[in-house]
């Protein structure tokens, strides 16, 4: 059955009924579900109770995302797609020098990190219910159509074309892909741990700096620090 171009929410005593576009009911479901899902976690959140958040029929859940675990599939992808269809827009716009593909890297991990630690808690649930819910939620994570999955392809197509492009030769681009990725995450995921209450947290300039260097440069490409400078 197709969705109609509106639906109507079920409204509290009192109150009238509203229609919305499919769109908009789609898009309130999704920002609930992402809330609701990063707090509670897979398990902890069922689709009644993010119906009742949204103040909209339970069936419209599976209407426009099939399932709960569609819904949470949708919940980790958009906000993953969304950043992505920046950074390749502004990726492929920028020249094609060696300084270029630097810089626009250092705003890819940038980009990366902050997206990350926006959605940490939303990547923590991801990481729980691949463990405690089975096969369906795992291959959210490992699956032939992961987001994870179709975002590792697009970052390593932009990659590999821009060191192509500049002559950066010998690099095991899908490695390194996920190599970046797996340092940024942990760096997000880990923030308590790496850098405790009790310590001086790092300014994020500053954690961004080092994983920039890290990825292009490697420790022992980087300059030699200058006498009288601290490195």
């Amino acid at each position: 059955m197709r969705p109609s171009s509106h639906e109507t929410a079920v409204p509290q005593r009192g109150e009238r009924r509203t229609r919305r576009s499919t769109e908009e009911v789609r898009e309130i479901i999704l920002a609930a579900a992402q809330d609701m899902f990063a707090e509670g976690g897979y398990a902890g959140t069922s689709t009644r109770a993010i119906a009742r958040r949204c103040r909209v029929a339970e069936h419209l859940i599976f209407r426009h995302f099939g399932s709960k675990a569609g819904l949470f599939d949708a919940a980790i992808r958009v906000p993953f797609e969304e950043f992505l269809a920046g950074f390749a827009l502004a990726w492929e716009q920028g020249s094609r020098t060696a300084e270029d593909v630097d810089q626009r890297s250092g705003l890819y991990v940038t980009g990366l990190y902050e997206h990350l630690m926006a959605n940490r808690k939303l990547l923590l649930a991801l990481i729980r219910a691949a463990q405690e819910d089975g096969a369906e939620v795992s291959a959210l994570m490992s699956g032939a159509s992961s987001p994870l999955r179709r975002y590792f392809d697009r970052v390593e197509y932009l990659a590999g074309t821009s060191m192509d492009e500049v002559g950066w030769s010998g690099v095991d681009v899908p490695v390194v892909v996920r190599a970046t990725f797996a340092m940024v995450l942990g760096m997000a995921m880990a923030d308590e741990w790496l850098f405790p209450p009790d310590e001086e947290h790092p300014r994020r300039e500053r954690i961004v700096a080092e994983m920039h260097q890290f990825m292009v440069h490697g420790l022992a490409h980087r300059n030699p620090p200058q006498p009288g400078r601290r490195p």
